[in-house]
C-alpha cells in the first residue's frame, strides 16, 4: 500500500475516537450506576 504521508493519520485518530467515545459512555453509565446504588443523603 502505498499511501500519501497526510493519509496516515485518519484510521489512527478514528481509532482514538472509537475509544474516546467507549471510555466516556462507560465511564457515564458508571455514575449513574452508581448514582442509583449509593443513597447518599
Amino acid at each position: 500500500m502505498d499511501l500519501k504521508p497526510e493519509e496516515h493519520p485518519k484510521g489512527s485518530f478514528i481509532l482514538i475516537m472509537i475509544f474516546f467515545i467507549t471510555f466516556s459512555l462507560f465511564y457515564l453509565l458508571n455514575w449513574k450506576y452508581l448514582s442509583e446504588i449509593w443513597l447518599v443523603g
